[in-house]
């Protein structure tokens, strides 16, 4: 009623972030998936969150967000169920 258009045009806010999807879907797939692709499916999470990512002074190297995202978020077991170098865990933040 707000914008006077239909419901079916409203845009509405995303229920879940990019990473909290990449993860969720790394859940799923990861255990059912051979080790190829694992690698496969880590390296696309990978290069689509770097891709996403606006560029942002004070923003930390490209370096260590992809070393953060490859060794540590889009692998299980994920960066919540194990504890992270505080490095990691603050980029991943």
């Amino acid at each position: 009623m707000a914008t006077g258009l239909p419901d079916s045009v409203v845009e509405r806010a995303a229920s879940m972030t990019w990473y909290a999807f990449a993860l969720k879907y790394l859940a799923m797939k990861w255990p059912h998936a051979a080790p190829n692709t694992h690698n496969g499916i880590n390296e696309a999470l990978t290069a689509v969150t770097m891709a996403l990512l606006d560029d942002r002074p004070g923003q930390l190297s490209e370096e260590l967000i992809r070393r953060a995202l490859r060794n540590w978020a889009f692998v299980l077991p994920g960066p919540n169920e194990r504890e992270l170098p505080t490095e990691i865990a603050n980029t991943l933040h």
